[in-house]
């Protein structure tokens, strides 16, 4: 079985720069075993991450650690 990378990307603001990265981790989808996480606070970006296929967990914007802990343990859920 091909390991899995995840990749834990917490959201806030610049909407145009998260639709760049987006988008490029769309194309190293193609090559690679990626699955992207978004911890978001904002509802743009969780309707941006459902369209483009990526999981979320909500996380409220507080201190940049506390988001990325939720995104942490939201993250050992998965395989």
């Amino acid at each position: 079985m091909d390991k899995k990378i995840l990749i834990l990307l917490p959201i806030w603001g610049r909407e145009s720069i998260v639709k760049i990265c987006f988008d490029n981790l769309k194309d190293l989808q193609k090559d690679f075993n990626i699955e992207v996480l978004c911890v978001v606070s904002e509802q743009w970006a969780k309707i941006l991450a459902f369209e483009y296929g990526f999981k979320y967990v909500n996380a409220p914007n507080e201190c940049l650690g506390t988001k990325m802990n939720i995104g942490v343990e939201e993250s050992l859920k998965y395989q």
